[in-house]
């Protein structure tokens, strides 16, 4: 992870890690265990339903 920049984007508070694509699947081997989320944002434009519980949006339990 290291080796990669953390690059503000969207807003202030948001951060991503920039993997460029030719090393995304050998980053992603060193992965482990599985991926938390730890939190969400939707902007006003965003359609779909949101979970109360997790404040993430329900169409990620297709994925989880």
């Amino acid at each position: 992870m290291k080796k990669f920049e953390a690059h503000v984007v969207g807003s202030r508070i948001h951060q991503e890690l920039w993997v460029p694509a030719e090393e995304l699947a050998e980053f992603n081997r060193h992965i482990i265990g599985k991926i938390h989320i730890e939190a969400a944002y939707s902007g006003e434009n965003f359609k779909e339903e949101i979970d109360p519980k997790t404040n993430l949006p329900t169409i990620l339990k297709t994925f989880l």
